[in-house]
């Protein structure tokens, strides 16, 4: 296998890589979803494997059902953009954008096949694009590739630097920036 991987053309690598990112970010967004009902029961008598019992049922499902859903998506499209933009050959921000629109598409399919409420539509269909992108850094001097989270081993000297920005404590005052309220500390 590894042999194939090694002799094929960049772009058939890049094609495999954006379909096992969906794959894995789908497979997650089921794990969430599966898991699900633990925090928030399905209704009594609702069977989430059964789309008729789904349909059915959809509105009697509380708003933390819902968000969960929302959760599961967003992660399953960062995901799949983190794996893109760690194993990609090239074109890294043209192949996030393309897994974003796909999972978009197929946010759309979900939405026309089962009936949602208005406001998850909304938030669903605008979760994708941005999430799967969130990897991705518009500033190039940080990194050769454009991604939060991952560099090139030569240049390690640009992440020290935006990391030595973020936690320089100067910075922070100067934005009148605090974290008090977390350890119950008045400003």
């Amino acid at each position: 296998m590894c042999f194939i991987y090694a002799i094929m053309s960049p772009t058939l690598k890049n094609i495999l890589i954006v379909v096992v990112a969906i794959i894995i970010g789908s497979i997650l967004v089921m794990c969430i979803e599966y898991v699900s009902p633990i925090i928030f029961p399905f209704p009594e008598g609702m069977d989430a494997g059964n789309m008729e019992s789904l349909k059915e049922n959809i509105g009697k499902l509380s708003t933390g059902n819902f968000i969960i859903a929302l959760l599961a998506h967003a992660v399953g499209a960062l995901i799949s953009g983190w794996f893109i933009a760690k194993f990609a050959v090239s074109g890294i921000n043209g192949l996030v954008l393309t897994t974003g629109i796909i999972w978009t598409v197929f946010g759309v399919i979900n939405l026309v096949l089962i009936p949602h409420p208005t406001w998850f539509m909304i938030s669903d269909i605008c979760i994708y694009i941005p999430f799967t992108k969130l990897v991705l850094c518009p500033d190039k001097d940080l990194n050769y590739n454009g991604s939060y989270f991952f560099k090139d081993q030569g240049k390690k000297h640009r992440h020290s630097i935006a990391m030595a920005s973020i936690f320089n404590a100067d910075i922070w005052k100067k934005n009148n920036i605090s974290l008090n309220f977390l350890f119950g500390q008045s400003t």
